[in-house]
């Protein structure tokens, strides 16, 4: 696996040349929240994110978004506007502005930034109610009673069966849990269960493999 690793800080290190911190900090915190790193790999990755802050906050003197422009960006704006505002809003108190958000779950938003915005307010343990439309079905949930990703166990058990199924194959491996991320990240406010994992993982591993035979 150490190729794959290698290959992540390399696209971290990309990201920060290129000045787009957040695309960067994303993965940080995505690969942060593993339940095993390597303790190089941590070690690298939290000197990284120690960077991030320092250059992102650099950022910020320069032009701070309000909060009000951020939530106007993320109600009003296009869909790449409303994920780089939702990316904002997770280094925010959602305390702040739980009605914008339930304005703004309830609108059939862009599924992508829905699920980071929920994913943040369960991880911050906001205790309020919200009402999620996704593709014309509701979703009714307390933020504080949803399962962040990090902490689901049906994705923890995928990702070890991925892990250990693509052990000598790393480039299918990221694939697969870029796939499993972005499918639990999906799933949001629902989570998967311990007992849902190998489907869960099977499922993947053949979306993968479909993928390269193609």
């Amino acid at each position: 696996m150490a190729e794959y690793y290698d290959e992540i800080l390399n696209e971290i290190d990309q990201y920060i040349a290129r000045g787009e911190y957040d695309d960067a900090a994303f993965l940080v915190r995505r690969e942060l929240a593993m339940p095993y790193i390597p303790p190089e790999t941590e070690q690298a990755l939290r000197s990284r994110e120690a960077d991030l802050r320092f250059l992102r906050t650099a950022r910020r003197r320069e032009k701070e978004w309000t909060l009000s422009e951020i939530l106007d960006q993320l109600l009003h704006g296009r869909e790449k506007g409303q994920l780089a505002a939702a990316a904002k809003l997770t280094e925010r108190n959602l305390r702040n502005c739980t009605a914008e958000l339930q304005t703004y779950l309830s609108r059939d938003p862009l599924p992508e930034a829905a699920s980071l915005i929920i994913d943040s307010l369960a991880e911050q343990e906001v205790n309020e109610e919200f009402v999620y439309r996704k593709n014309g079905v509701e979703y009714t949930f307390w933020a504080d009673a949803v399962t962040p990703v990090s902490a689901s166990t049906g994705f923890r058990k995928a990702l070890r069966i991925m892990e250990n199924h693509y052990l000598q194959d790393p480039v299918k491996a990221e694939a697969a849990k870029g796939m499993l991320i972005h499918e639990c990240y999906l799933f949001l406010p629902l989570s998967y269960e311990e007992d849902e994992a190998d489907r869960l993982a099977e499922e993947i591993i053949s979306q993968v493999e479909d993928l390269y035979s193609d």
